[in-house]
């Protein structure tokens, strides 16, 4: 954690890290980032820099006044949603949106988010890990960047589809679930 960042969010990959109780690792398409890949995907150092700017401010209207500032979850017209785009999975209630869910983003959470960086992590995983992940899917360059780094043996499984396949496409599941199992069995 580096000066004036968020402190590092539990993560399977970040609980892994130094605990001798987890004894193998799988992660389905993951959602790593750093600073750098997490510009292209919120507007540049501009986006980003106006997205924690935003939160720092609804952290203290919270501290002050108690209440949590929202921005949609996601969107395709509203531009100050915390997924801007062509998000189908997360507007269709016959997938993602169901009534349990709020489809709601507290604008303080941007600098955490923002700033976590779990691919530094990677070096103090000595578990042997399965990876499953798409080019198609969420930060691609991401997932290469973690399993370079990982101190112990992994498995990196590519196959096609987006991100959101991965939630509840038969194909994409099959894979991730087949590579799970067989790795699983093999470290466990």
């Amino acid at each position: 954690m580096g000066s004036g960042s968020a402190p590092q969010r539990a993560t399977p990959a970040i609980n892994a890290a130094g605990d001798d109780r987890v004894r193998s690792l799988g992660l389905v398409a993951p959602w790593l980032h750093d600073a750098e890949l997490i510009k292209p995907y919120y507007g540049g150092d501009e986006g980003v820099a106006a997205r924690i700017a935003a939160g720092r401010n609804a952290r203290r209207h919270y501290e002050t006044a108690g209440i949590v500032d929202y921005v949609p979850a996601v969107s395709e017209t509203d531009e100050s949603a915390a997924m801007f785009g062509p998000f189908a999975y997360y507007l269709d209630p016959a997938r993602g949106a169901i009534p349990e869910w709020g489809a709601r983003f507290a604008v303080m959470a941007w600098p955490g988010w923002l700033t976590y960086d779990p691919i530094p992590t990677a070096e103090s995983i000595v578990q042997p890990v399965c990876i499953v992940h798409s080019h198609d899917g969420a930060v691609p360059d991401g997932a290469q960047a973690f399993a370079r780094r990982l101190a112990g043996k992994v498995e990196l499984t590519w196959t096609d589809g987006g991100q959101l396949d991965f939630y509840d496409q038969r194909l994409q599941v099959d894979i991730a679930v087949n590579a799970m199992a067989t790795h699983f069995h093999k470290t466990l």
